[in-house]
């Protein structure tokens, strides 16, 4: 069976359950800012309501960098220090690092130094996080100029080689690519961990008219991954309405499929 989650700001609680998610995705950046005792009303609150956060989306902020110019390894470490601490304390199973400006590069910027300190970086939060696995994302060419194929984000990964690292694939990205499973190994498959999705047109919730190809592609990504866990990360207007939306769609897709 897959889990279907959805990615909220922790104002969109409310909504996401109602709905009839399974989890919910919050935001890292929105996160770090609260206080541990904020964070306790927070863990208790997702307890009472039966609805876990398994995973984080939006982990770094833009003043933080990853790699590149400004990039700082002992600024990542105090960040990541802080944010895994109340991570830890949600019973997070996933953290996502697509964070597009905390790795964008410059032109003069070297590549090869570039994946050194990304290795770095995500190497920090893979240790601050010893029951969790850290996810690298690969984001297409619109938001990002550094890792843009699920390939490139699989070398990255391999050059870690901790055991709780891995990939999350984003569907929406890969549709906004052309990116297709045709590229897959099965070293690939197998470090993926967690799927997003969104309509690649405006980035929106799913819904019936949404393009057949996403489903489609959905399903081979599935098929060769295994992994069960799926949350849409898309914009939204409403966020009662849009979840709603979102789920129900998403529901038939499962049925077809007969993950339900």
């Amino acid at each position: 069976m897959v889990k279907l989650g959805c990615c909220t700001a922790i104002n969109g609680l409310t909504a996401v359950k109602k709905a009839g998610f399974d989890f919910v995705d919050l935001p890292g950046a929105e996160l770090s800012r609260l206080s541990f005792y904020d964070v306790e009303c927070l863990a208790d609150r997702l307890w009472q309501m039966r609805l876990p956060c398994i995973g984080i989306h939006a982990a770094v902020p833009p003043d933080i960098r990853l790699c590149g110019r400004g990039s700082n390894e002992k600024k990542v470490m105090e960040y990541a220090q802080a944010l895994c601490a109340k991570l830890n304390r949600l019973n997070i199973r996933f953290l996502g690092i697509g964070s597009p400006l905390s790795r964008s590069l410059f032109d003069e910027d070297s590549r090869d130094m570039a994946n050194a300190q990304l290795c770095s970086s995500i190497r920090i939060f893979a240790e601050e996080l010893p029951n969790a696995f850290v996810l690298l994302e690969s984001l297409n060419k619109k938001e990002t100029n550094f890792i843009n194929t699920m390939s490139e984000a699989y070398e990255m990964i391999s050059l870690i080689n901790l055991e709780n690292t891995g990939l999350v694939c984003d569907l929406y990205h890969m549709a906004k690519s052309g990116e297709t499973t045709a590229a897959f190994t099965a070293q690939i498959s197998r470090s993926i961990r967690y799927l997003h999705i969104a309509d690649p047109n405006r980035r929106r919730f799913p819904e019936e008219s949404s393009p057949a190809s996403l489903f489609k592609l959905l399903k081979d990504v599935e098929d060769r991954t295994g992994c069960g866990y799926l949350s849409i990360e898309a914009i939204s207007s409403c966020m009662e309405k849009d979840a709603a939306t979102g789920y129900r769609t998403m529901q038939k897709i499962f049925q077809k499929y007969g993950w339900r």
